[in-house]
């Protein structure tokens, strides 16, 4: 029992390595195809896990679920999921979210008992953005934090944080000609108060500052420009890129993530997307420092466009994360990330 505890102990405290958790981890399948690296998409529904400054430029409202597996090994179930809603307001955009990664494996205790154990954490808050001039936008985020082990009846607080960034965008439109933009965005991610577990739990208590994120980065698109708005382009460009540094003295072995991705998207219905993603250290997501590739389709719905008369559009999107090779996985196949997007666009205000 107590081999067994010391091992859903570590496992959980791993939780806290940044990029392993429901803070960072995005169950977006857009935005994993394309390397996690959205701080500087402008009109982006799922802003509020990047830079909560992309939600000011929305119209209607947006409902969305994700789903990113974690199983990498046989007796391992787990998965992150995320739902979220955004919509426009008269003053403001304001989005609300509920993230979650819930682990559960099996483990034989001294007397050979198969035991079963559970850890999670949750984060949820909401967001709000407003856009200061057609090109410059500011959101901010106010959330919380928590985890529990379910085998040792452990639970956190759930200390309070908040997330702020700003965004500015390029509009390189030529009239009548193409459609065109490059935006750049920063955000400051997870300040705030500190995550506790009580005095009697895991040694006496625990105490730990979350990981702090610095993020940057850009996003460049293009489309031809269409005689009317109902009119479907008959393809689109988005290449993105982005930069997350976690702050203070505790992450300097492992601080610098990078993150690119490119989209193409047919008639604003089919997408392909590629996205490379670099870590700090050796694990699921590639070897420390090395470009680590993933890939992606999406299918989109703008029903109005398709002479359906209804200002809906639904739009599914699939990601795959193959495993490195060096990480003795290579029967194992990749970790995939599904999710899926209603969007009512038109202004309600």
């Amino acid at each position: 029992m107590i081999v067994l505890t010391l091992v859903g102990t570590s496992s959980l405290l791993a939780q806290f390595t940044p990029g392993n958790s429901s803070l960072d981890i995005p169950a977006d399948g857009r935005s994993t195809a394309m390397g996690e690296s959205f701080v500087a998409l402008r009109g982006n529904s799922s802003a509020m896990l990047f830079n909560p400054a992309g939600l000011a430029s929305l119209r209607g409202v947006h409902v969305a679920y994700g789903h990113r597996g974690n199983d990498w090994m046989s007796v391992l179930n787990s998965q992150h999921q995320n739902f979220s809603m955004a919509a426009e307001t008269p003053f403001f955009s304001v989005g609300v979210f509920y993230k979650r990664l819930d682990l559960e494996s099996e483990f034989r205790d001294e007397f050979g008992d198969i035991e079963l154990f559970k850890l999670g954490n949750r984060s949820y808050g909401v967001s709000l953005a407003h856009s200061l001039a057609d090109c410059f936008d500011i959101g901010a985020t106010f959330k919380t934090f928590n985890w529990s082990f379910d085998f040792a009846s452990v639970e956190s607080n759930s200390p309070f944080l908040f997330d702020i960034g700003l965004l500015h965008t390029f509009d390189l439109s030529e009239q009548g000609i193409l459609n065109s933009a490059l935006s750049l965005g920063v955000a400051l991610q997870n300040f705030g108060e500190d995550l506790k577990t009580p005095p009697e739990a895991l040694a006496g208590g625990y105490r730990h500052v979350l990981p702090r994120a610095l993020r940057t980065g850009f996003s460049y698109s293009y489309e031809p420009a269409q005689p009317s708005e109902m009119d479907l382009a008959p393809f689109g460009i988005l290449i993105t890129g982005e930069y997350r540094a976690i702050l203070g003295d505790r992450y300097e072995y492992y601080r610098d993530f990078w993150g690119f991705g490119g989209e193409v998207v047919i008639f604003e219905i089919v997408s392909g997307r590629i996205g490379g993603f670099v870590s700090p250290w050796n694990g699921l997501y590639g070897k420390r420092g090395e470009v680590a590739l993933r890939y992606g389709v999406g299918l989109s719905l703008p029903f109005q466009k398709l002479g359906i008369k209804t200002p809906l559009t639904l739009r599914a999107d699939y990601s795959a994360i193959p495993l490195p090779k060096d990480f003795g996985l290579d029967d194992e196949p990749p970790l995939n990330t599904f999710s899926f997007v209603l969007s009512y666009n038109e202004d309600l205000f």
